[in-house]
Parts: C-alpha cells; sequence; structure tokens
C-alpha cells in the first residue's frame, strides 16, 4: 500500500470524524441552516457558529450557507471547507 502507519492512522481519523462527511462538491449544503449541519455532523450549533465567528464568519442557528456566504462575499463551498477544518476538540 505504501502508506506510512502515520499516513494510515490519518486516513482512519479522516474517515471517523462526523465533519468529514461534509464534502466540498455535495450539493444542497446552500440551502441548509447552521442548525441543520450541526445536527447532521452530531455538534452543537453553538460549538459550530462559535468556530466560525472565530474565523470571523457571522452566522446564528437559522442561517443558510448560502446567506452567510452571500453576507461574506465568498463561495458557499469555502463556509464548508471551514466546516470541514473545525477541529474535533471545538465541538
Amino acid at each position: 500500500n505504501r502508506l506510512s502507519p502515520d499516513q494510515i492512522y490519518q486516513l482512519m481519523i479522516e474517515s471517523t470524524h462526523p465533519i468529514s462527511r461534509i464534502k466540498q462538491s455535495e450539493h444542497g449544503y446552500g440551502r441548509k441552516t447552521m442548525s441543520q449541519i450541526a445536527r447532521e455532523l452530531n455538534i452543537s450549533v453553538e460549538s459550530l457558529i462559535n468556530y466560525l465567528a472565530d474565523s470571523g464568519i457571522s452566522a446564528s442557528p437559522d442561517s443558510k450557507v448560502r446567506d452567510i456566504a452571500r453576507a461574506q462575499k465568498i463561495k458557499p463551498f469555502e463556509i464548508l471547507a471551514k466546516i470541514r477544518s473545525m477541529p474535533s476538540q471545538a465541538k
């Protein structure tokens, strides 16, 4: 397999981390609210909103990804990329 033990471990962690379920190419996430995404990822909506706020992205539980992106003048996939980078300790 030509992978180091550390590379295998990282793949295992990524595949079991709930946030890895959001794929950058998935469609339909623009219409989802922060509450819906938090529920799907089994994390608190407060921790998700706080994490985004720490990154300079303002959101509320009822905010939709596309509306947040529009307000920030970025693409919705950039919001999802930020959520995907959320450390598991931030849950």
